[in-house]
């Protein structure tokens, strides 16, 4: 049985195919959105590779961050002693896991809105295509009779 989330995602992109098939209506467009829907697909796979290439250097990167302090957003006031230094080497090792996962996942979430944005923008213009054909043909019929 497949996952109920994967189930969603593909109802809804089949969903979208539906809503731009009903758009885009000239193979120059279908072409367009073939080529726009690979840009992404390439930028996405771009994005995925080169986290992965460099996830370990920015894991290292953020464990010395955290273990030197400069992590902590703000200051905190505490009478010496009180304090609860985060000497747990394991724990500072999950901590920079979890901040590297969650800057590469806010980079493809900004990733995933500029591809929404552009075939939003695709879809407008494809729209207003639609909108112009024919005029022509329809203000040349209105014309005067000789």
């Amino acid at each position: 049985m497949a996952d109920l989330g994967e189930t969603l995602r593909q109802a809804f992109v089949e969903a979208s195919h539906r809503r731009s098939a009903a758009v885009v209506k000239s193979a120059a467009q279908w072409r367009d959105l073939g080529e726009l829907t690979e840009s992404v697909r390439a930028a996405r796979t771009a994005a995925k590779e080169a986290q992965a290439a460099t996830y370990q250097g920015e894991v290292e990167t953020e464990h010395r961050r955290l273990m030197h302090g400069e992590a902590s957003p703000t200051k905190t006031f505490q009478p010496w002693g009180m304090k609860q230094p985060m000497l747990d080497f394991a724990a500072r090792g999950l901590q920079a896991h979890r901040n590297v996962r969650q800057r590469n996942e806010a980079a493809n979430l900004g990733l995933e809105a500029q591809a929404r944005a552009a075939r939003a923008a695709f879809l407008s213009r494809c729209r207003a295509n639609n909108r112009m054909r024919g005029l022509a043909r329809e203000a040349f019929n209105r014309g005067p009779r000789r």
